[in-house]
């Protein structure tokens, strides 16, 4: 633990507490996003989800589904880092259901952006672009690699406005980092919620069980094999 100017005052900041949020964050981005908008994409590409628009599954149904499986491998990974963080002494047993509680809000938003940039997106490619977006600058602008008081205030502003910034915001309070909160415990659920719910709206608006990039090159070809048989007929 080492004493740092935090705010106006000087505060103990241990740097153990203020990681765990963001290594937490950092595995629910990972499964979020890699192992849901890519998978989405690939079934896409290779045409198993035309598969499931001949069954009575519909949108909602498919994605509710792949969430809950996600979201147990992403309790798995929170047991994990419980009995890590209980080892070297960042959490209490008090704090596990606000940590549970907390993930829980953040990982629907997580799975919600995944699943509308594997609806949106066509390809991996793009994802990874996205994931590279999120990972690197987001993260450090919202504070979950270095604390907002040592940011200077266009970055503090911006990242009111960013949900990731309420996700380590509301870890944090349940693990006594020596930062200062940004918003109330309600807030923090409250914007999660909110972007979960417009990320989802849009994923089951922008959601294709066809490529249509597959598509418009079967038209191409097939408009190429008329044009030779009408060339073929007329000569």
């Amino acid at each position: 633990m080492v004493t740092e100017p935090i705010g106006d005052a000087r505060k103990p900041f241990d740097i153990l507490k203020f990681t765990f949020p963001s290594v937490l964050i950092l595995a629910f981005l990972s499964l979020s996003l890699t192992g849901t908008s890519v998978p989405i994409i690939q079934m896409r590409q290779r045409g198993s989800l035309r598969l499931f628009a001949l069954t009575p599954v519909n949108r909602f149904n498919l994605i509710a589904s792949q969430i809950l499986v996600r979201a147990v491998i992403a309790m798995i990974q929170v047991a994990i880092m419980l009995v890590y963080s209980f080892q070297t002494g960042i959490l209490t047993a008090g704090a596990v259901p606000g940590i549970l509680m907390v993930s829980g809000f953040g990982l629907l938003m997580f799975f919600s952006l995944g699943y509308m940039l594997g609806g949106m997106l066509r390809s991996q490619e793009a994802v990874n672009g996205v994931i590279g977006l999120i990972m690197g600058p987001f993260m450090i602008v919202c504070g979950l690699f270095y604390p907002l008081e040592w940011m200077p205030p266009l970055i503090r502003t911006f990242s009111q406005y960013v949900p990731l910034t309420y996700f380590g915001d509301g870890l944090r309070k349940f693990v006594n980092t020596g930062t200062e909160a940004m918003a109330s415990l309600v807030v923090d659920c409250l914007v999660m919620t909110a972007t979960a719910a417009l990320f989802l709206v849009i994923a089951l608006y922008t959601f294709q069980w066809d490529d249509r990039s597959n598509q418009e090159r079967a038209r191409r070809k097939d408009a190429r094999k008329n044009a030779k048989k009408s060339f073929r007929i007329g000569g």
